[in-house]
């Protein structure tokens, strides 16, 4: 999938070696690589009825988003920490790469659709898009990333919602899938914000269990998920370290794997603070099928501080829809 594309890609590619002179920036640093991006954090959060979600104190969320801000600084720390051992370089060195010319054209080459999609022509470009589905996918997108130099495309030829490749010197391509992305779920989008009717979408896991998430949730989580991968230009500083030596260093498959872990994470975790029911969110990724124990401890974990901040009206709430779709789920099978 063109998330992890870098990762992932068949096409066999050349070790460069790097001796252009690129620009540093200044005082750029593992906590700068690792810090939040959070400019939509809602005032106020709730559930499908419409009824406010309540915290315990005024202050609880804003604890949950610290917390988790120190892990994702700690993991970026180890990985900077690796890939100075690795490379010789520091944050800010390896993030110049980004702005060098000759890279930049290289990875918009090697990333065109015709060499990660098997049916390029398959594509909806944004010019042929429905205008009604683009206005809404750039209202919300935008939101949630301050770069503007953003592609619309639609293709069924994706495992994800949304994936997304680019780079701030160039172009970002957004693709989005639209069994999800299409007039009826937009529809339901709209009418969620005026009334107390909820659309869901379930899903049976591998264990048997049912997960489920408002699809208006779903539609804003995976679009603040790509603005967010788009935003740290994940994919491209994740294709250089893939594919390319510095100075006839390369980076070690165990750091590229860490790179690729913590930005995914940071991507969702950035999603989910910014979702309209966080607690719901992170319940549906707990309960998906995850590759790696560490994923699904990581996940366990994030549903377990997001619901220490709730109040227990709140919970007892959630309990009891749970209950509901539990029981009206066991009676469709």
């Amino acid at each position: 999938m063109l998330r992890h594309a870098y990762f992932s890609v068949w096409i066999t590619i050349f070790f460069f070696l790097i001796t252009t002179t690129h620009t540093v920036t200044p005082d750029f640093s593992a906590e700068q690589h690792a810090h939040l991006y959070l400019p939509k954090i809602p005032k106020n959060f709730y559930f499908y009825d419409l009824t406010k979600i309540k915290f315990r104190t005024i202050d609880a969320y804003q604890k949950v988003i610290q917390h988790w801000q120190e892990k994702l600084i700690q993991g970026s720390q180890r990985l900077f920490n690796q890939l100075f051992e690795e490379l010789e370089l520091t944050p800010e060195e390896i993030y110049s790469y980004t702005t060098n010319q000759q890279i930049i054209d290289r990875y918009h080459i090697l990333m065109r659709p015709e060499f990660v999609l098997p049916n390029p022509d398959a594509i909806i470009s944004q010019e042929d898009m429905d205008p009604e589905i683009l206005l809404f996918l750039q209202s919300i997108f935008f939101k949630y990333t301050s770069k503007r130099n953003v592609t619309f495309l639609l293709t069924d030829q994706i495992s994800t919602p949304t994936a997304t490749y680019g780079s701030d010197d160039s172009e970002h391509f957004v693709f989005c899938h639209p069994f999800l992305y299409n007039k009826e779920h937009i529809q339901q989008y709209y009418d969620s914000l005026q009334n107390q009717q909820g659309y869901y979408y379930t899903e049976l896991c591998a264990n048997g269990e049912i997960r489920w998430i408002e699809i208006p949730s779903l539609l804003q989580f995976s679009l603040i998920e790509s603005a967010s991968r788009v935003e740290h230009q994940t994919n491209f500083l994740g294709f250089i370290l893939t594919n390319y030596s510095f100075e006839g260093r390369k980076a070690s498959k165990e750091s590229i794997e860490l790179y690729i872990k913590l930005q995914d994470f940071q991507a969702q975790l950035e999603a989910t603070l910014q979702s309209r029911h966080p607690l719901e969110v992170a319940v549906f990724h707990m309960k998906m099928n995850h590759k790696s124990a560490f994923n699904d401890k990581l996940w366990r974990e994030i549903v377990r501080t997001i619901a220490q901040a709730y109040d227990e009206s709140s919970l007892q709430k959630i309990q009891k829809f749970t209950n509901a779709m539990k029981k009206t789920t066991n009676n469709k099978d």
